[in-house]
């Protein structure tokens, strides 16, 4: 007997939607009806799940669910208990789904199952949820605002009405820091992140998960940062960068200051600790809008800059040790000088990208060998000065 045959089987969720979207379909899951563990184990599946029956298929190795229902139970996204037995039917494994554009099912034969007009929603481009339990998992608050951002859909009044509603209860704060970081930036990823952001404002989110961000993306300074964010080329370091530039606005003074060239302004490092502990940002995305915020700092006062200043820059936010990581920060100021309309930022970030360029290839071997320990330093510096000055011709 096949196993199409033994088991009532059928594609569900994201492979579903996207396929419908005609984008790549990455990952496929499947619900299976009907079935009871002791099946599924005999049909050459292997058990992986430990909260409910979660199979993986003895071939494609994908995962294979039995269709179940869920009640909660607890505060937070995990305070739920799962029902999984050969009762409950597919339109029931269904509705405990977030969005309608996500409970279509697919049968063995290519038949479409959408109880919920999830496919009106996907012709709509909009993001709908499927009932009242939506506001019994508060991650779905993120997750609506990462898949508006992913597929640049319109969220509906009335499930952005219960994604405030969950807002401005305490469930949000029940979320941890690592999976409030994964949906963030996963988001931050997206092709649209700045709809993410936008939504989370919208919805009063980012008082809980983000407390330096309440309240910033309804503000005019937000639009540059937003626009900033979009322009962010796609690459390995676009959610650093992204990150980065979001940052920005837990000192929105400081950055209005910067932008209209007032007096050299250095950001809250307090705002932007506070921001990056409240997210659990890694050490990577840290460490780069940190740097980040530290020179453009410097670029308040551009026509002050002399070859001293350049060189302190480089130093300040490790570039010369560091030049990639560099590369990263320089190119994230640029984009926002390019969306700000200031040209005066790209050329700043190019002439110190020519004189990184210059200290990386300074071989200042020979020196150091015939300099006094204690003296090294100052040597180094010196000919480091030197060298600026020379390309800078002053």
């Amino acid at each position: 007997m096949s196993e199409s045959e033994a088991l009532k089987t059928y594609l569900v969720g994201g492979a579903v939607r996207d396929r419908l979207l005609g984008m790549e379909v990455k990952d496929k899951d499947y619900v299976v009806v009907g079935a009871t563990p002791e099946q599924m184990i005999n049909s050459g599946f292997s058990p992986v799940g430990k909260d409910f029956p979660v199979f993986l298929h003895p071939v494609t190795k994908e995962e294979y669910a039995l269709a179940r229902t869920e009640r909660k139970n607890a505060k937070g996204h995990k305070g739920f208990e799962f029902f999984a037995s050969p009762t409950v039917t597919l339109e029931e494994d269904l509705a405990r789904r977030d969005f309608t554009i996500n409970a279509i099912a697919e049968d063995a034969d290519g038949n479409l199952i959408d109880p919920f007009n999830g496919q009106a929603d996907l012709k709509k481009k909009i993001l709908r949820h499927i009932g009242p339990a939506f506001s019994e998992d508060p991650l779905r608050v993120l997750r609506a605002c990462r898949f508006a951002a992913r597929l640049n859909f319109t969220i509906a009044d009335d499930t952005l009405a219960l994604m405030q509603t969950i807002s401005l209860t305490d469930e949000l704060s029940h979320l941890s820091a690592e999976r409030i970081w994964s949906e963030l930036s996963r988001g931050l990823g997206e092709a649209y992140p700045s709809i993410m952001l936008e939504y989370l404002d919208k919805v009063s989110a980012l008082r809980l998960i983000a407390p330096p961000l309440d309240g910033i993306f309804s503000q005019a300074i937000s639009g540059v940062i937003l626009n900033s964010i979009n322009s962010i080329s796609p690459g390995p370091h676009a959610i650093e960068q992204r990150f980065s530039l979001m940052s920005m606005l837990t000192d929105a003074k400081a950055l209005i200051s910067i932008l209209e060239g007032g007096s050299q302004t250095e950001f809250s490092e307090a705002n932007f600790e506070k921001l990056a502990d409240a997210v659990n940002a890694t050490k990577s995305s840290r460490d780069i809008a940190k740097q980040t915020l530290k020179l453009l700092s410097l670029f308040s006062d551009l026509k002050g800059l002399r070859a001293e200043e350049y060189l302190q820059a480089l130093i300040n936010v490790d570039g010369i040790r560091r030049p990639e990581r560099f590369e990263v920060i320089a190119n994230t100021i640029e984009t926002l000088g390019r969306e700000a309309n200031k040209p005066e930022f790209v050329e700043a970030t190019n002439t110190l990208q020519r004189i990184l360029r210059g200290l990386v290839e300074q071989n200042l071997s020979k020196v150091i060998k015939q300099t006094q320990p204690e003296d090294i330093a100052n040597i180094v510096h010196r000919n480091r000065l030197d060298l600026v000055r020379s390309l800078l011709n002053e």
